[in-house]
């Protein structure tokens, strides 16, 4: 099953119609299925579900960075925090897919 805009909608929490720019969420789908494409060995068919994972996770970030500017979020009284370029949760669900370069 192919991941929807409405998959990282849910995955975010928000509900249809809520204050979510869809077509934001679209990119960033589009964004997070050609990196983890391009990260992983090969594509197994079917696609086990920890990869999707992965996809809606990094997609749900991607849609949440675009107003970081900088890698930055802000937390009212507790100032900024940076938010890190790797996801650990993520790399953990891609792990076992990862392809290596040797130089």
């Amino acid at each position: 099953m192919a991941l929807t805009a409405d998959d990282v909608r849910d995955y975010l929490g928000a509900q249809p119609g809520g204050p979510i720019v869809m077509e934001q969420v679209e990119k960033a789908l589009q964004a997070a299925e050609q990196r983890v494409a391009a990260r992983i060995m090969a594509q197994p068919d079917p696609r086990p579900g920890v990869i999707d994972q992965a996809v809606t996770m990094f997609a749900a970030r991607l849609y949440r960075r675009r107003n970081s500017v900088g890698g930055f979020e802000g937390f009212g009284d507790l100032g900024l925090a940076r938010v890190p370029s790797l996801d650990p949760d993520i790399e953990d669900l891609l792990m076992q897919y990862l392809k290596y370069e040797f130089a």
